[in-house]
């Protein structure tokens, strides 16, 4: 099945959009501990690979459905297949390309922004408004 044209390119009709804002929404509202532990963990890695997974995740879904093709496989199994190639091919472009790049560029170029010292900050001026 080829799902990708349904989803690229869905009908007012249908909730592809509008289905998992309503599940984060119910999850953050309804389920708190769950949503706490994954906000805690994955949304920390997702972050940090989503650029990567950005980067790919349009070519990983042609090959993988390109791959799976030749195969009958239940319409939930293609989609959810499609996800786990995207995170996986995000995450190894993250540890082999961009983690290492991006700790030469700190090496090379440190920032400005971080600072070892805290601030100083003088005290407050008192105002006097009366005078």
């Amino acid at each position: 099945m080829d799902y990708s044209t349904h989803i690229h390119y869905s009908t007012h009709w249908r909730f592809d959009e509008f289905l998992p804002g309503v599940a984060v929404a119910m999850l953050k509202n309804f389920h708190r501990p769950i949503w706490e532990r994954i906000s805690r963990y994955g949304a920390y890695h997702i972050a940090l690979w989503s650029y990567s997974i950005y980067l790919c995740h349009k070519a990983m879904a042609f090959i993988v459905d390109s791959l799976l093709a030749h195969w009958t496989l239940p319409a939930a199994v293609e989609p959810l297949i499609v996800a786990c190639a995207c995170l996986a091919a995000g995450w190894l472009l993250y540890r082999l390309v961009e983690a290492p790049f991006m700790s030469i560029r700190a090496r090379q170029f440190p920032t400005s922004f971080a600072s070892t010292k805290p601030l100083r900050r003088s005290p407050p001026v008192p105002v006097n408004f009366s005078q």
